[in-house]
């Protein structure tokens, strides 16, 4: 029995181990992997940048 909110918890402890493709691919809510790269990219986009100080 896989647990969602394991499988989804340890994706967000592999965000900068693995790449991105990868673990939006390993999602459960994701279907179209190649359609939600493309609907990060462009929320990525439309952000205005965060400058540090």
């Amino acid at each position: 029995m896989v647990i969602e909110s394991q499988v989804i918890a340890d994706i967000k402890n592999s965000v900068g181990i693995l790449s991105k493709e990868t673990l939006v691919d390993q999602h459960p809510y994701v279907t179209n992997v190649e359609e939600e790269l493309k609907k990060i990219e462009k929320e990525e986009q439309s952000q205005p940048a965060i400058i540090s100080q």
